[in-house]
Parts: structure tokens; C-alpha cells; sequence
């Protein structure tokens, strides 16, 4: 403690402090028998309760920092990329290695401390940009390490269980602040890992999807963003259910829908026997109807005289064949998801209400 205060009071850091880089030097002369003395402390004392808030150490780039705003790894390759990659975390030096209880005072590098330099920095995918370029190579160096680090350091007791939230879903704490920032490299540029998905075994036939740069990536990066980020890979059924709600919320184009049916109907009976996807689908707006819009399999047919005579001329109900793919193959795949041959009950409902507001025709009354 008297020690602590001493050097608090002395010109010692006032001399070290003042630069913004310490040479070999000042290192050996100044820092160096510091070091030794920390290290000289009985064993019963905490020098961390001490020296915490003093610029006691040297970081990789030889800047005195104090072990409060340090850390350290004992992985030296990912000590060495992070300083590169972000030297705002304030990597200790090596030369301190040797000295054990000093380096013991810098808290160890962990994927939290990571993720709330990254959430502070980088904001924005410009800022991202910036730091990590755009072709992939520091993306990927700073994916890898990442992941090494996460790999070090999991455990399920970093996981938040938060009630109701499905297991599979559950990511650790630093995964899930990792996921909030845009840090990941796709074809549109760096984004959330909102919406996104790692390369998979489905092509995308309207690429809408957004997918990884592959150049940015590597099997331990790719297992570390499923397991701790939570990005799953582009299979059919990610596809469905992830990306193609979002496409339909924007302009639809026949050209655009009937190539995308076209595809689906050649996975059609991996689709139809999961009731999940068949639901999925059967939610969205694929088919194209008469009034010039769009509606789902289950509200929509193919207009008959007995159907128009039963439910009214409502040009919302019928299947407009020009707009839609003539393929057999895409009208039988849209058959299978629900596309209509009778009437609904809800639509059954509406014309009732319709004709008690006026005189039904003969025909529909037999």
C-alpha cells in the first residue's frame, strides 16, 4: 500500500505518463524494476487492491496503462491479432509475461470484454468497414480469434436461460451482444447477424438471402457463429422460414415468385412431409390472384362457374393463370399447399353475410 501511494506521488508516473509510447529504455529502467518489486510482495498481500487504477503497466504498442483498463491473454497469437485488430482492448506487453504476479493483475481477455469494445467502436457497418476492410481478410482473422477465445472459455453456465426461450435458441451472454452489432461480413456488406445466414446446402434462386462472404470464413468460425451467435446456415428450411417472410413483405414480381416456386417445387417432398415448412409457406402470399394482387394457397382457387356461382365473382379468390408458372410441376406444389377446390368456411361465411345484404341468384341458392 505505502508503496502504491509513493509511486502515486512520485514524478515516476508523471515522467512514464506524459508519452504516449515508452522505449526499451525507459522500459528496462522504469518499469522493469517495478515489476520486480510487485513480484517481491508477501504472498498474503493483493497488489491488485493496490495498483489497480496506476499505470503500472506497458501494453503491446508500449503505452502505460493501468491493470483496471488492461487485459491479457496467454494465448499469444490471439493477443497479437487482437492487438492488431483492436488495440483499444489494451493488450498487455510481453515482456511482462515473465513476471507473474504483475501480469496477474490485468484481467483476462474474455469474448464479453470483446463484445463491449466492439458494441463502443464499432456502430455503424462504415465503422466496420473501416477498421476490418472489405475483402474478407481481417474478417476473418477477427472471426478466428473469436472463435479460439469462445472456445476457451465456454461453458453452459454462460448461458442466459431466460424462461420460455427454447434451448435451442439460448446463446451465452456475449454471443447474443455480438449478434446486435455490425460486424458481419455479407455480399451487401458488413451487418447484424439479423436476417443473415452462413452458406448452406440451398441456393438461393432470387438472391434475396443474405449469406456470409465465405472468404470470411472457416469450419471453427462457422460452428463458433451457430453455437454462440446463433446464425444457421442456409438450408431449405431456414430458407422458409427465416428469409422468405421477409422477401414478401416488399414488392412481389411474378417473374421473380415463379422462379423461386420453380425451386421449391424440385425440394417438394422434403416440404411436404414437415408440417412446419408446409405452414410457413402456406402463410405467405405466393400465388397470384385476378384482382392483380397476391394471396395465400388456402385463400385462393382456380376459378370454376360453380365456385364464382357459390362465392360471388371475387376476383381476390381466383388463381390469375396468366401471372402464375405453367409448369406442372409449380401448380402441383402449390396444390400441395393448400390451394383450394371448395369453399372455405370463412369464405362460405362471407358470401353468406353478402347475400343477406341482397338478392341471391337461383343458381346460388340450389
Amino acid at each position: 500500500k505505502r508503496l502504491a501511494k509513493t509511486l502515486e506521488k512520485s514524478d515516476f508516473f508523471q515522467d512514464a505518463t506524459s508519452q504516449e509510447k515508452i522505449d526499451d529504455t525507459q522500459a528496462r529502467s522504469l518499469y522493469a524494476p517495478l515489476w520486480k518489486l510487485i513480484e517481491r510482495l508477501p504472498a498474503d498481500r493483493k497488489p491488485v487492491d493496490y495498483f489497480n487504477n496506476l499505470p503500472i503497466l506497458l501494453t503491446t504498442a508500449q503505452q502505460p496503462i493501468a491493470p483496471a483498463n488492461a487485459h491479457q491473454s496467454y494465448d499469444d497469437h490471439l493477443a497479437a491479432t487482437f492487438a492488431e485488430l483492436l488495440p483499444e482492448l489494451n493488450l498487455i506487453s510481453s515482456a511482462i509475461y515473465p513476471h507473474a504476479v504483475t501480469r496477474g493483475l490485468a484481467p483476462e481477455l474474455t469474448l464479453g470484454a470483446v463484445a463491449a469494445l466492439l458494441k463502443q467502436v464499432i456502430q455503424s457497418a462504415s465503422d466496420a468497414e473501416s477498421r476490418l476492410g472489405n475483402n474478407g481478410r481481417k474478417a476473418h482473422k477477427l472471426y478466428r480469434a473469436m472463435a479460439d477465445l469462445d472456445a476457451q472459455h465456454y461453458s453452459e453456465n454462460d448461458i442466459v436461460l431466460n424462461p420460455g426461450t427454447p434451448y435451442e435458441k439460448r446463446r451465452p451472454v456475449a454471443g447474443q451482444a455480438l449478434a446486435d452489432i455490425p460486424i458481419f461480413l455479407t455480399g451487401e456488406g458488413y451487418t447484424t447477424a439479423q436476417n443473415i445466414s452462413l452458406p448452406g446446402d440451398f441456393s438461393d434462386p432470387i438472391g434475396f438471402a443474405n449469406i456470409l462472404d465465405s472468404h470470411a470464413l472457416d469450419s471453427t468460425i462457422e460452428e463458433f457463429f451457430q453455437r454462440s451467435v446463433g446464425i444457421r446456415k442456409l438450408e431449405i428450411g431456414t430458407y422458409i422460414t427465416d428469409v422468405l417472410p421477409t422477401f414478401f413483405k416488399g414488392t412481389i414480381e411474378p417473374k421473380t415468385v415463379n422462379k423461386l416456386l420453380e425451386e421449391l417445387a424440385k425440394h417438394s417432398s422434403t416440404i411436404v412431409n414437415d408440417d412446419e415448412l408446409v405452414q410457413a409457406l402456406s402463410d405467405l402470399p405466393l400465388v397470384p390472384t385476378q384482382d392483380g394482387e397476391w394471396n395465400t394457397p388456402g385463400n385462393t382457387y382456380y376459378c370454376t362457374d360453380e365456385l364464382r356461382e357459390v362465392l360471388g365473382n371475387n376476383t381476390s379468390y381466383w388463381v390469375d393463370k396468366k401471372r402464375l408458372d405453367p409448369s406442372r410441376s409449380t401448380r402441383a406444389f402449390i396444390e400441395q399447399l393448400g390451394l383450394r377446390s371448395k369453399p372455405s368456411a370463412a369464405h362460405l361465411a362471407h358470401r353468406i353475410l353478402q347475400i343477406a345484404e341482397g338478392e341471391p341468384s337461383k343458381q346460388a341458392i340450389d
